[in-house]
């Protein structure tokens, strides 16, 4: 991140000298600026971040770690118009100093395993594109080698003060810290007269907890208005990271060099540079990314060995569409060890029209690796939509399947902002893959966080497990439970947001958490099951964090007809293994889909798709696809969540009077409403061979039957039966204000719907 905001204070044409001056940013192609970093690092892992000293970390046994970590960033300005700015930047270690750890009573694997940790990453690209006053167009969050929650993750640009300054002058800084910056004063660096910026964050900007205000993220840096370069940064935060552990850091860059006019050749031919231009020319505008693919030596990046950064090439190659590498140059590709190029490589021989692309797709067909196997066979993604679309003309349908387009996006991992009220604002990971262009149905994957739920978290952990898969992977926030109402409402609008906003299988749409996260996987699936394909539990709480608590969700008989499976560890200290087995004891019987794992050996730490032994990701391929049941029950304690599939519970039966208290008015409304939260709704439902439709209510007052063709086996006239009484006889006739509204609402084909009974349950 620091590397990244040096960046932007850069400046082409003359700036004044005086303090009072408004900065602003100014490159030419071809600046290529060096940056030397040095960060200082250390980790207790003995407590639980916000918590105090007194209480044992649970995740692990605890230690302590520190270490001293040398960087060389490079960053190359590959287009510069229009106060827009196209960047790459590569970040390259160029020394670690030994690494002192101490892990109290574990062993020397341990040891080893932390080490690899600290050290997992010997560089990183990433690319952006700036505005002239250093605001970031791409909100990019590059994981980073470090292990802290900020720095890792975190890839933004500061902004600058759009008014002049002077010193004293404060202004609020618009990147994720929320930085308080001022004008502190003016120093000499480096022979140049440069003026000092100092802000300040708290750490509960980052993650609202106990203890968090006590903590602060400093930064300072040299703005020098007569090169428009910050020749220096400092920065000291302390924070936790992925899983709670207390971070502290510092870290100082100095300018040691720079470096004009060169060409996009040149980085690309070198290996501390190729990754940064490919990041930025992955990002650039259609003329830049033609005349960057036009380079020469472009096939030795391919075949150079390079993982990397033949993994950008081809998807850059692929979104595109530039012409396919060589077919010797594909078949080399198809025998990489990293099975995302493979798959990129399945990809390039799809466009290659040959009998030798045929053979070589013949032999990805039978690929060790899932994902090449699925993109070799070409299977498209079944078309939900046809089943519940009635014969209507465009204009009443709307923005439907077929009527919407998707942007190609870049890939990589960023923080947006919902765009749908009343949760605009709220943030939210997204992961684009490689070949993502917006012209194709990706699976997706909705990952919920632990601890209290941040988005950056899920992130952390999950980017490095997913990003093989080519999901799309959405990383929505939450400062809390997972189940509190406002959070889970949202996550509901989220699904249908991501449908509107990027090209999604309706047939593969996974739902997946950790600890918090993984208790409020299994509370949305009691919620929205007809949202999601398959579910992954990995260490929540299940159906006893609710009951145990005093509380009355999930309901288990609304969980019945998706495919589930529960991870955790035996050894849990956090929350126990037997909330999983009991939670799964109660599914098995009421005939649910469910699937159990416990790691005998494994504490709280057990990561979906990553510290799994793959069982995640081999339980989502083995489910695909999503069928609306013809026999459901279930259970709703209000109206705000009482969907499930083809069935809305409208409004619910008043409290008898009978159980009512006798006295005032007001009196016995209160203990109306008391009564009534207590009181859950309950409807089974089936529909026959012969097109009747039996309905059992149980506190219902008005419920609503959301219909289509594809539910009855053969086309006629339909029954319904309530509660024992005949309610409707009759056809069903398709509504295209009906389709086009409930397409509207969802934007999920399989939730789209032709026609819609509403019914009154008699007294």
């Amino acid at each position: 991140m620091i590397a990244v905001w040096l960046v932007t204070l850069l400046c082409g044409s003359p700036c004044a000298s005086r303090a009072d001056s408004a900065w602003r940013y100014d490159v030419r192609a071809g600046d290529h600026l060096v940056y030397r970093e040095i960060m200082h690092q250390e980790i207790d892992g003995r407590v639980v971040y916000g918590l105090g000293t007194a209480r044992d970390k649970p995740f692990g046994p605890p230690f302590t770690a520190s270490g001293r970590y040398e960087w060389v960033s490079h960053v190359l300005v590959l287009r510069a118009t229009s106060g827009r700015i196209t960047v790459g930047v590569q970040r390259n270690r160029s020394r670690d100093d030994t690494l002192a750890a101490s892990i109290e009573g574990a062993s020397q694997a341990d040891q080893t395993q932390l080490a690899s940790r600290m050290h997992s990453r010997e560089r990183f690209a990433q690319g952006n594109v700036l505005t002239a006053t250093g605001d970031a167009m791409l909100p990019w969050a590059a994981r980073r080698e470090m292990r802290s929650k900020v720095l890792w993750d975190v890839f933004e640009l500061p902004s600058l003060p759009t008014a002049p300054v002077s010193v004293g002058t404060h202004w609020q800084a618009t990147d994720p810290f929320a930085f308080d910056m001022h004008l502190a004063g003016v120093d000499t660096v480096s022979g140049e007269s440069c003026l000092r910026a100092e802000g300040a964050a708290s750490a509960a900007a980052l993650i609202p907890r106990a203890g968090a205000e006590a903590d602060s993220i400093r930064v300072r840096y040299w703005y020098c208005p007569a090169s428009h370069l910050v020749r220096r940064l400092e920065f000291d935060g302390t924070y936790p990271d992925a899983i709670f552990h207390k971070v502290h850091e510092t870290v100082s860059l100095a300018l040691e060099s720079v470096r004009r006019g060169e060409t996009p050749a040149s980085w690309l031919a070198s290996a501390d540079l190729r990754q940064g231009a490919l990041a930025a020319a992955a990002i650039a505008d259609s003329a830049t990314v033609r005349e960057t693919l036009a380079e020469p030596g472009l096939d030795s990046v391919l075949t150079g060995g390079d993982t990397a950064s033949a993994r950008v090439l081809l998807g850059i190659r692929y979104r595109t569409g530039a012409a396919p590498p060589a077919l010797p140059v594909l078949a080399s590709l198809l025998a990489s060890q990293n099975p995302r190029v493979r798959v990129l490589a399945v990809r390039e021989l799809l466009r290659a029209d040959s009998a030798s692309a045929r053979a070589l797709l013949e032999r990805a067909r039978s690929d060790s690796d899932y994902f090449v196997r699925e993109a070799a066979a070409q299977r498209a993604p079944a078309d939900s939509a046809r089943a519940a679309a009635p014969a209507c003309a465009a204009t009443d349908l709307g923005a439907t399947p077929a009527a919407r387009a998707h942007a190609a996006l870049p890939q990589g991992t960023s923080f947006r902002g919902m765009g749908s009220a009343p949760f605009r604002g709220w943030p939210y990971g997204v992961y684009i893959p490689d070949d993502y262009r917006g012209d194709e149905p990706f699976p997706l994957l909705i990952y919920l966080a632990g601890n209290s739920g941040p988005a950056i978290e899920g992130v952390q952990l999950g980017d490095p497990a997913f990003q093989r898969t080519g999901y799309l992977v959405v990383y929505p926030n939450s400062w809390g439970g997972w189940w509190r109402s406002g959070t889970e409402t949202m996550v509901d609008s989220l699904v249908s947001e991501v449908m509107r906003e990027y090209a999604v299988d309706p047939e593969r749409i996974y739902l997946s958490g950790l600890s918090n996260g993984g208790t409020g996987t299994f509370d949305y699936v009691s919620l929205w099951p007809q949202r999601f394909s398959a579910a992954v539990v990995a260490m929540g709480a299940g159906l006893f964090g609710f009951t145990e608590a005093g509380g009355d969700r999930p309901f288990v008989s609304n969980a019945t007809h998706m495919p589930l499976l529960f991870l955790h560890g035996k050894k849990d200290p956090v929350i126990p293994a037997s909330a999983t087995m009991k939670t799964v004891d109660s599914l098995r019987a009421q005939h649910a889909d469910v699937a159990m794992r416990i790691f005998p050996e494994r504490q709280h730490e057990i990561i979906p798709g990553a510290g799994d032994d793959g069982a995640t990701v081999d339980f989502f391929e083995h489910h695909t696809g999503r069928a609306m049941p013809r026999t459901l029950t279930f259970a709703a304690a209000t109206t705000a969540h009482a969907r499930h599939y083809w069935v809305e519970v409208l409004e619910k039966e008043e409290v008898p009077g009978s159980v009512a208290m006798k006295g005032s008015d007001g009196a016995e409304d209160a203990v109306r409403a008391q009564l009534g939260a207590l009181v859950h709704v309950e409807v089974r439902a089936s529909i026959d061979s012969h097109n009747t439709i039996h309905l059992d209510t149980q506190h219902v007052a008005r419920l609503r039957l959301l219909l289509r063709p594809d539910l009855f086996e053969h086309p006629g006239d339909v029954r319904v039966v309530l509660n024992g009484k005949t309610a409707f006889t009759g056809p069903l006739v398709p509504d295209c204000a009906v389709y086009a509204r409930s397409w509207a609402a969802s934007h999920d084909p399989y939730l789209a719907y032709s026609t819609e009974l509403t019914l009154d349950v008699p007294r």
